[in-house]
């Protein structure tokens, strides 16, 4: 670990900027003019397109009964509230406490439950009682498949609100992109504002991804699930009475009472919100037409499917006699049945892209069932929740946004079984259509010379996979053809579509179809969904074959994946499956497995190092090496690019890392240096196949030859390094910035350590920007590498000046790493010590004289809490272990001198100074400069008990070990042999005034 990433011990002052009040943001898109007050506009570079909007929150109003009757399903959008809310006294309760309560400033909640569960409907209801309240409600509509909202101008300011309450629908469904740019919108970072966003999703497995980034705005985070309606209590009874009268209300039906509910309705089918709102409906809307209502889920579904079909055959019948006005309703039903299967797939879109659409289908009239559509799904900006004018009888809301057509079928539950039942292959009362298959497959087909996607295609393959969940047809018989005549739809659909095609049963052939697909190495946004799929189809291989070889080379291929993803434990299980597998075979066939074994040895050092298990992590890169040596001198005319020694590459470098950790430096540098030679031979002879490997050999050459004590040539070192990889990056940015990321905080540290720290601080920056990227797609991967970058750029806006950007960067490092050893203690506490350490400095530098006495009381309990962390650590006697724990020692030190604990500081710098005289015995040039530090503090901490003598001897020795450093390398030792002197001068100044003077 780098001596950034430990901790620093440079003091300073502070600085601050201001903001404007408010900004008016308008930006126009094909025609569509939209515009904030009080609030950013984030756009896509390309196409202009908003990645998000905004609204104020408008109180549900009434909608026309009459148009409400016309389609069932139409009362079932939350949206229009049509039944009151109901229940759920607890979880609105919690709500209220949480936003009135929170102590931060800013707060996230996450509310999750199935679809169906009522989270619509809480959210607004929370939404109406805070707006009462006071609050400044708004709602955040996802870009790509955004609710439209009116034209104009949304005027989000407070304007003395009691705060701000952001609502967010849908959003394990969004971009973690737009939602990482929605967070950081100016609306939720007014100073003195109390700011609450409440999410809503089908489950919370998306809130990790954005923990970091919330982190980052010191947010107070909690999850709020929404449990499924009890089965043993009054709840779903109470809720069927008060959805049947509502219901009941808009049908003008006088005996309500008589409407009774289905026996099964405390049945497990019936445990969402929204079910019984659908059995309430569907006995309402049959008592009114004098049918008799199913008594089952399906059933339920299949009468309010045949009820949209009803409708639309009314209004074509209607249309067709309505006259020569040009206005009638001029599509028949089963065009509309087409048309609204296909609003399921696409999603809303442009009049343009409807159109194009239809055509793809090859559907009369495109214009005309694009205005007929429109009249039974009227987009969402046409909705009640934004305030729309009273509709009148038999239309939509409000006059519709032209630009705006195919508006799905809503509730998305209804909307995924009205797709599995238009598709064939069920066996139940509701009529398949033969042009569902071709459909979807039209809708899917690549389009123009590049063969891209269909720009609704991660969509409609999440809502396919979806219903496929529920309806076991739909997958073997329709989807799993689809998937295998274009197998990259399902790489196309995202990592989340992935997963769920993994978990499907009977779903291996597909998968063997899509991996080829796979990029062959890490990809940020999707490595989740590939350790998935290569997981399921390791299960199945592991299952066809007892070739040991064979075994071996799924369990690495699957380790190797779960790495990228970041399921580290796993990744170690399959590796230590795949050594075993091989290490008969090796000894029966050397020529043939030893190269093989070799490589998965270097692996499972991997998998042990990232788990901080050190020592066995060097165990297996040894014999890794040595397997690969012995190869290479039984086999010499193996020896070129492509033949199995060239794996020796790989565990070389890794060994140099290895070795570090455990203190072991000559040994390492060794290492780098024959990695380096070997890598460099490598790449000359076969650029494509071998720079990266030559890259990673600098990197660890560079820090080898920094902790040995080489700073210039691991500055040099670091930057050949980072220019191979900033040239790789640029090519491959998925695979390679991970790498590169790595490789900029490593020259980072090394120009710092060479007393470059303007230089440090740009170099980190960008470092931290990349990581940041990194943590948001795939935080299980990458949060512990961005954890690491904060903890060293804080040291550097320190030394810059930057006091507060310091003392913000430093919290969040500390904020980071608490999660991260909540999760795994042993292999993340070493680094929460470190940025504790740094975080007391920072809060003793930052300090406003009116606030002192707290910030220094603060500091002291940080870096207390960071010795007691490292003080366990450094028994186990590793060089770099009690490097951190001294480290901790001098910062320890100089906070209890702060306040006036000066017996107790000099005893914590004496241990110190006994810590590094150890180490300096062993690898003199690798910590001569940290005793050099030590003593120097030693010397203050004495000269403050008013022992100067005592005080002038540490100083001495400290200016002695500087000027010799500094004389072979000035740039990085000349600061800091300036203040020594400067403190041993003024102590024999003191001590030659307090001497009695010759008479």
């Amino acid at each position: 670990m780098s001596a950034a990433d430990r901790g620093d011990r440079t003091e300073g002052g502070a600085d601050g900027d201001s903001q404007p009040l408010y900004v008016q943001n308008v930006i126009a898109v094909s025609g569509f003019a939209y515009g904030t007050i009080g609030a950013d506009i984030h756009v896509h570079g390309a196409d202009g397109l908003p990645l998000y909007l905004l609204a104020a929150w408008q109180r549900t109003m009434d909608t026309d009964p009459g148009w409400l009757r016309e389609l069932p399903s139409r009362m079932l959008n939350a949206r229009r509230a049509v039944v009151p809310f109901t229940g759920r006294h607890d979880e609105l309760a919690r709500l209220r406490e949480w936003r009135d309560g929170d102590g931060a400033r800013l707060g996230v909640r996450w509310l999750y439950g199935p679809g169906g569960q009522g989270k619509s409907r809480l959210a607004a209801r929370f939404a109406d009682e805070s707006a009462e309240a006071g609050w400044k409600v708004v709602v955040a509509f996802h870009g790509p498949d955004a609710d439209p909202i009116p034209p104009g101008s949304q005027d989000l300011r407070p304007a003395g609100a009691t705060g701000v309450l952001l609502i967010v629908d849908y959003a394990d469904r969004w971009l973690t992109t737009n939602l990482t740019w929605l967070l950081k919108n100016a609306l939720l970072h007014q100073s003195g504002v109390p700011t609450r966003v409440l999410m809503l999703g089908r489950t919370m497995d998306e809130l990790p991804q954005l923990r970091g980034i919330l982190d980052t705005y010191q947010a107070g985070v909690s999850v709020q699930p929404l449990p499924a309606l009890p089965a043993d209590g009054a709840d779903r009874g109470a809720m069927f009475t008060a959805a049947r009268d509502a219901f009941a209300a808009v049908y003008r039906l006088p005996d309500a009472a008589a409407v009774r509910p289905p026996l099964a309705l405390h049945g497990t089918e019936f445990g969402l919100t929204l079910a019984v709102h659908m059995a309430a409906l569907v006995a309402v809307d049959a008592r009114a037409t004098g049918s008799a209502p199913p008594a089952d889920r399906s059933g339920l579904t299949m009468y309010l499917l045949d009820r949209e079909r009803l409708h639309w055959a009314r209004l074509y019948g209607d249309g067709a006699n309505a006259g020569q006005d040009g206005n009638g309703f001029r599509t028949p039903p089963e065009v509309m049945n087409r048309a609204v299967y296909a609003a399921v797939l696409t999603g809303t879109l442009s009049r343009a892209a409807g159109t194009a659409v239809l055509d793809r289908l090859r559907l009369p009239d495109p214009p005309d069932v694009l205005n007929d559509h429109t009249s039974c799904y009227p987009p969402a900006a046409a909705d009640a929740s934004t305030g729309p004018a009273a509709p009148t009888a038999t239309a939509a809301p409000t006059t519709p946004i032209p630009d705006q057509v195919l508006e799905p079928l809503y509730p998305d539950r209804l909307a995924e079984d009205f797709l599995a039942l238009t598709v064939p292959g069920h066996r139940l009362a509701y009529p398949p259509q033969p042009w569902a298959v071709p459909d979807t497959s039209s809708l899917l087909t690549r389009h123009g010379p590049e063969r891209a996607p269909a720009p609704w295609t991660p969509r409609a393959v999440t809502f396919l996979l979806s219903a496929a969940q529920h309806w076991e047809h739909l997958g073997p018989q329709h989807l799993y053809p689809l998937l295998l005549a274009d197998p990259r739809l399902a790489v196309d659909a995202g990592s989340a579509a992935l997963t769920v095609l993994a978990g499907l049963p009977d779903v291996v052939p597909v998968l063997e179809a899509v991996e080829p697909h796979l990029p062959p190495d890490r990809h940020t946004d999707l490595d989740p969904g590939i350790a998935a799929v290569i997981g399921r189809l390791t299960e199945h291989l592991l299952r066809r074959t007892r070739d040991p070889n064979d075994r071996a080379l799924l369990h690495t291929r699957l380790a190797t994946r779960q790495s990228h993803a970041g399921l580290h434990r796993q990744a170690l299980e399959n590796s230590v499956q795949a050594v075993a597998c091989l290490r008969g075979p090796a000894e029966e066939d050397p020529a043939q497995y030893l190269p093989d074994l070799s490589n998965a040895l270097a692996n499972l050092g991997v998998c042990r190092s990232v788990l901080g298990q050190a020592a066995e992590a060097l165990e297996a890169t040894e014999e890794a090496v040595l397997l690969a040596r012995r190869h290479a001198a039984e086999h010499p005319a193996a020896r070129r690019p492509g033949a199995p020694q060239a794996d020796l590459s790989r565990p070389l470098s890794n060994l140099v890392h290895h070795r570090l950790a455990t203190g072991r430096l000559d040994e390492a540098l060794e290492a780098a240096r024959q990695a380096v030679d070997l890598c460099r031979d490598l790449s000359d002879a076969d650029p494509d196949g071998y720079r990266p490997a030559y890259a990673r050999a600098l990197v660890n050459a560079g820090i080898a030859l920094f902790e040995s004590g080489h700073r210039a040539d691991a500055v040099e070192a670091g930057r050949t390094a980072l220019a191979v990889y900033r040239g790789l990056a640029a090519d491959s940015p998925d695979r390679f910035d991970p790498e590169f990321a790595t490789s900029l905080v490593t020259v980072a540290n090394h120009l710092w350590g060479m007393g470059r720290g303007a230089e440090a601080l740009g170099v980190a920056a960008t470092a931290v920007g990349i990581r940041r990227r990194l943590a948001r797609a795939n935080p299980d991967a990458f949060r512990p590498a961005l954890a690491r970058a904060l903890t060293a750029l804080g040291v550097y806006q320190r030394a810059a000046g930057r006091d507060d950007e310091a003392l913000t960067t430093a919290e969040e490092a500390v904020r980071q790493w608490r999660e991260l050893v909540a999760a795994n203690p042993a292999l993340h506490e070493e680094f929460l010590a470190a940025a504790l350490s740094n975080l007391g400095n920072r809060l003793a530098a930052a300090a406003r004289p009116e606030e002192a006495l707290t910030a220094t009381e603060e500091a002291l309990t940080a870096t207390e809490e960071a010795v007691l962390i490292l003080d366990r650590r450094a028994a186990t006697g590793r060089a770099v272990d009690r490097d951190s724990f001294a480290i901790a020692l001098n910062n320890l030190g100089n906070r209890l001198a702060a306040v006036n604990r000066p017996e107790a500081a000099l005893d914590t710098s004496r241990k110190a100074v006994e810590i590094y005289l150890v180490l300096v015995g062993e690898h003199p040039a690798a910590y001569e400069p940290a005793l050099a530090r030590a003593l120097a503090n030693l010397g203050i901490r004495w000269a403050q008990l008013g022992f100067l003598r005592k005080g002038l001897d540490a100083t001495e020795e400290a200016v002695r070990i500087q000027q010799a450093l500094a004389a072979a390398n000035p740039e990085a030792f000349t600061t800091d042999l300036r203040r020594f002197t400067y403190n041993r001068d003024a102590l024999r100044a003191e001590l030659a005034e307090r001497s009695p003077r010759p008479r």
